[in-house]
């Protein structure tokens, strides 16, 4: 009975039957009370009478759920499931699943979120996400509108083109409401008042404004140090007028409210754009403006913790006067008292006054006299340099005169005193510059630097090339992955703390907030790529990328900024370089889905750990090295479908299958295989291929020898090649068994042996010696028994 009901119902359904009839039973014989065996099986006594009928009447097959053989009155049906799919995979193709739900809306199809979900997972259309982890804690919103304003914006490739953009968004912290989102060229201080000022007028004064460290808003004199208070900028200034308290991010994650505003806004405006035909920035804001922002607060917005607003009304303030950039002018302290004399005798003139002999001129404590500037010493042939024109004798002395400079020629230098209206003049360049405005800038000349003689591609860039293309040739796709690692990868593959690879270089200015390490492997890159080509439904990948990673030393760190008005010293130039991390060369290979495709000729074999070690033996052929296998555990490799890749005693990369939490983690496919190796550490050769072609014939023999079950094959085949001597031509692995005939533990290798004289032709005899001593060989080393 237990096995006739595990074929049809799950083992928990048939157990639970099982239990029901033993109480039924116990009750039958008396054992126990009818009323008894109820409460055992939690139910009533009624409901046990018509359990111990169906028992009677049909045996212990009466006793199963009747309801499992029947499908769900709401069960999804084919054809509905079938258009939905349909849906996702011509139309909303790169909308998230959230998204995809509500457009399901749209189309009068009303099915739960997590069927849809578990739907298009099923189908491979989107990829399974791992866990989020516990956050920590969040900032406490404020708890009215208007209290604190968030302003931040996005560069993206929001029309999903090569063109960038930056969305300038403005979002109350209390409700997370949308006042203003604008798609720009790019982020400036003249964008961004535009947006303070809409927002100022449609809702009124609010108290703080939150945003990050932009010049614009700020001016933070050391990077990454805190901001100038003392100093605002043209932003600045039009909020401390409005009486706005402007409050400064020193990290994205101090950002996290608006950050995770923009990753929804990333995930929903491109397609929303891509849905309607929209390619312009017209077009696009005209579409934010009259119906996504209302649509997106509608869905994101949240209730403020306290009735009321912060909002106070501005209509008697100027905004127009607030909003404008103003910048201070600069007066000539010098000429303070000829505008004095000049004002005097304007007065007497037309109001018939009198003059004062006596003349009030403060010139600060203690007084200044002098208000000429600090004089520039520069070669007096440099701007002829900078322009590359030959100028007339004496035009750097004329012109700078002409600018109301003090000119002091002295062989080849010339030092001018600038006047004290042009405080701007205080380098070398600044003179330059002048000379050359005044003698025209339309007389320097456009040339073109020419290139130098072309030399050939170098040693680097020949095997760069041949690895590519022998990849390619094989079937692999070349990709470009990103540099910059994402969040949270280690301790998705479940790195010790210690491993180096952890140890990345952290930029002070990403490109994405949460992306701010650069990659010391290109495996993330690669499979993230993977996952994006799966979820596209193109489930037989195989690619591969070429590419530098970042590796820190113990003497990369951030340096001090290096002066630009001088070339930089020997010194500092070492020290820069010192700083710099190391960048080799990888190539790194993913691959996932069939490696042999489906066909009349049969279904297709599946990727295989054997595949990556076949593109190892790819890269070497192509680099001019043999790159050794054996046997090795590192993550994110299996433990047991893992070999490191060996030249001489060096380790220089990684091959076989991903370990399968490491994938379940990331949503990949199954079975899903890598290599990641280090180029600059493979010698490389430039000895072209000289084949030899013996006119002797070769003799073949195969040999099978068991080994430990742990033995790698690499090994044994080393073993083997080094006794048989000079006449072995090559040695081929071709089989490995495992079965009761050889004993636990134990595995029978199968190589086959091709043996070939350079002088004479080999008899069967000399083979077999060979062979024999190889055998010998191969015992010594790793306890070898030749099977018979």
């Amino acid at each position: 009975m237990r096995e006739s009901m595990e074929i049809i119902y799950p083992r928990t359904a048939a157990e639970r039957a099982m239990k029901l009839q033993e109480v039924l039973l116990r009750a039958t014989s008396g054992k126990i009370k009818w009323w008894q065996a109820a409460e055992l099986i939690g139910i009533s006594e009624r409901q046990l009478r018509r359990w111990r009928k169906r028992l009677e009447d049909e045996g212990p097959q009466g006793l199963l759920d009747r309801r499992r053989r029947k499908p769900s009155s709401r069960r999804v049906s084919k054809k509905q499931a079938e258009e939905v799919l349909s849906l996702y995979r011509d139309k909303y193709f790169d909308l998230n699943v959230r998204h995809f739900h509500e457009k399901l809306g749209e189309h009068q199809i009303g099915l739960s979120y997590t069927w849809v979900k578990q739907a298009l997972q099923a189908a491979g259309l989107v990829k399974r996400k791992a866990r989020r982890g516990v956050h920590r804690k969040r900032r406490e919103r404020r708890p009215l509108p208007g209290m604190m304003l968030h302003i931040d914006g996005s560069e993206h490739h929001w029309f999903q083109d090569e063109r960038k953009h930056d969305l300038i968004v403005i979002l109350d912290d209390a409700t997370s409401e949308i006042y203003y989102a604008q798609l720009a060229e790019e982020e400036s201080t003249f964008t961004v008042m535009a947006g303070l000022r809409a927002v100022i007028e449609q809702k009124g004064l609010f108290c703080s404004l939150y945003s990050d460290r932009g010049a614009h808003f700020w001016l933070t004199p050391k990077s990454g140090g805190k901001v100038d208070y003392d100093r605002p900028t043209q932003v600045g200034r039009a909020m401390k007028e409005l009486g706005v308290n402007m409050i400064p991010s020193y990290s994205p994650q101090a950002r996290g409210r608006s950050e995770r505003s923009f990753s929804t806004w990333q995930g929903r405006l491109p397609q929303e754009l891509r849905l309607r035909g929209i390619r312009t920035l017209e077009a696009a804001n005209k579409f934010l403006n009259e119906h996504y922002i209302a649509e997106f607060n509608r869905r994101f917005t949240v209730p403020a913790a306290e009735r009321g607003t912060a909002f106070l009304s501005c209509r008697h303030r100027n905004l127009e006067m607030v909003f404008t950039q103003r910048y201070e002018r600069t007066v000539d302290p010098a000429v303070s008292v000829a505008a004095l004399d000049r004002a005097a005798t304007l007065l007497a003139d037309i109001a018939g006054g009198t003059i004062e002999p006596k003349l009030t001129d403060w010139r600060g404590d203690p007084p200044r006299v002098d208000w000429t500037q600090p004089p520039v010493s520069m070669a007096v042939d440099l701007p002829d340099r900078t322009a590359g024109v030959d100028y007339a004798e004496g035009t750097t002395q004329r012109r700078l005169t002409q600018i109301g400079a003090d000119v002091v020629a002295d062989g080849n230098r010339v030092t001018a005193t600038p006047p004290s209206w042009r405080p701007d003049l205080r380098e070398p360049a600044d003179l330059v510059e002048e000379v050359l405005r005044l003698e025209g800038l339309e007389i320097i000349p456009s040339v073109l630097p020419q290139a130098p003689a072309g030399r050939g591609l170098t040693p680097v860039q020949k095997r760069r090339r041949a690895i590519g293309k022998s990849l390619a040739l094989n079937g692999y796709v070349e990709v470009l992955p990103t540099l910059f690692l994402p969040a949270g990868v280690f301790d998705q593959w479940g790195l010790p703390a210690d491993d180096p690879r952890r140890k990345a270089t952290q930029v002070l200015n990403p490109l994405e907030s949460d992306r701010p390490r650069l990659a010391t492997t290109l495996l993330p890159g690669l499979l993230e790529a993977l996952g994006r080509n799966v979820s596209r439904g193109a489930v037989d990948v195989a690619l591969f990328a070429i590419a530098e990673v970042v590796e820190s030393t113990s003497e990369t760190r951030a340096v001090e900024r290096i002066p630009n008005d001088r070339r930089p010293t020997d010194e500092e130039i070492a020290t820069l370089d010192a700083s710099l991390p190391r960048q080799p060369q990888h190539v790194g290979v993913v691959m996932a889905g069939l490696r042999e495709p489906a066909g009349p000729w049969g279904p297709g074999r599946p990727v295989e750990a054997r595949d990556a070690f076949e593109a190892v033996r790819v890269i070497g052929r192509a680099a001019g090295v043999e790159l050794m296998l054996r046997a090795a555990q590192y993550l994110p490799w299996h433990p047991g479908r893992c070999a490191e890749v060996v030249i001489g005693d060096t380790v220089v990369g990684h091959a076989g299958q991903l370990h399968p939490a490491v994938v379940e983690r990331s949503g990949l496919p199954e079975g899903t295989c890598v290599v990641e190796l280090d180029l600059d550490a493979i010698p490389i050769t430039e000895a072209m291929p000289a084949p030899s072609v013996s006119p002797f014939p070769a003799v073949f023999q195969d040999v099978s020898l068991i080994v430990g079950e742990d033995i790698a094959a690499q090994t044994v085949v080393d073993a083997v090649r080094d006794g048989a001597g000079e006449l072995l031509e090559d040695v081929r692995l071709f089989d490995v068994y495992t079965g009761p005939q050889i004993g636990d533990g134990r595995k029978s290798v199968t190589l086959a042996l091709r043996f070939r004289a350079a002088d004479r032709t080999l008899t069967e005899d000399e083979a077999s010696v060979a062979r024999d001593a190889a055998v010998k060989t191969a015992a010594d080393r790793v306890g070898a028994v030749q099977r018979a």
